[in-house]
């Protein structure tokens, strides 16, 4: 029989952590050009891509699976804009790798200058898109 980790916001964020990555992306859209959130998790199994696919599902993040183009057995797992932006959103509290964390916070200041990540007094972190005052 074997052994199926469950799988939580905080073992996806050390997932993440290890295996993952955010980056931005230029995107074409009725004409316009602009800058949007892209994040990719890399992984040989594909089963495991699938389940984490599956528990996104659960919370509306949806994601495609491809292939890798240069090497052969590897997927990516493609979550993008705003969907990428909730994934985030429930992973960055768990997040122990400070340049983990850097590498966000940079990310999100490259997209948008007004997009902040901001802890509340519950410890959830949201995203505030005024005029850099904290949501209430």
């Amino acid at each position: 029989m074997k052994y199926k980790r469950q799988i939580n916001w905080n073992w996806l964020a050390g997932f993440f952590e290890g295996d993952g990555c955010v980056s931005c992306f230029r995107d074409k859209k009725n004409n316009k050009v602009y800058t949007a959130l892209r994040v990719d998790i890399t992984q040989k199994n594909i089963h495991l891509i699938k389940r984490l696919k599956r528990f996104l599902a659960r919370y509306n993040i949806s994601g495609s699976i491809l292939p890798q183009k240069n090497r052969i057995g590897c997927y990516h797992l493609i979550i993008a804009t705003r969907q990428a932006e909730r994934f985030i959103q429930n992973i960055y509290p768990f997040f122990v790798d400070y340049k983990k964390i850097n590498q966000v916070k940079r990310v999100f200041k490259k997209i948008n200058k007004n997009i902040r990540i901001v802890q509340k007094r519950n410890r959830k972190y949201i995203y505030n898109e005024t005029n850099g005052e904290p949501k209430k």
